[in-house]
């Protein structure tokens, strides 16, 4: 006798749980095999409303760019300000120029020189009567 009371009370529970799943209702739209199961659309709810968020935070920030832009209401002033700047690059850029052209003559002459000095170190070297002191004497 005391088996069958745990076995009653089972089969009670069992019988409790199994109407409790046949009397819920289920909506038409959806199909009976886990109808409860709301992981797909709390993941599409979830989607739908970070979308929201970054439309809207997109919004705000339009509208705080719009809300902190000034036009230039001088133009005349900002064109002769142009102006200026622009002389202002030109020179810098000429002065640079005429500078590596300065010292690349400088350079070249320097170079001019230094050979010129070789040159005249070499025939010092060359005794008088030799044929190429001879040969250079007629070039010059």
């Amino acid at each position: 006798m005391e088996d069958e009371a745990p076995q009653e009370e089972k089969v009670r529970s069992f019988f409790t749980a199994f109407s409790k799943i046949l009397s819920t209702k289920i909506p038409e739209n959806q199909p009976p095999v886990l109808f409860k199961y709301k992981t797909p659309e709390k993941k599409l709810a979830e989607e739908i409303k970070r979308k929201k968020e970054l439309r809207h935070k997109k919004v705000q920030k339009l509208q705080e760019k719009k809300k902190n832009y000034e036009k230039d209401t001088n133009v005349v002033l900002e064109k002769s300000l142009r102006k200026v700047a622009l002389k202002g690059v030109i020179k810098i850029f000429n002065e640079v120029a005429s500078a590596q052209l300065e010292r690349k003559t400088k350079k070249i002459k320097e170079g001019a020189r230094k050979q010129s000095e070789r040159f005249g170190r070499r025939m010092k070297r060359i005794p008088e009567d030799s044929e190429a002191r001879k040969i250079v004497n007629y070039n010059t």
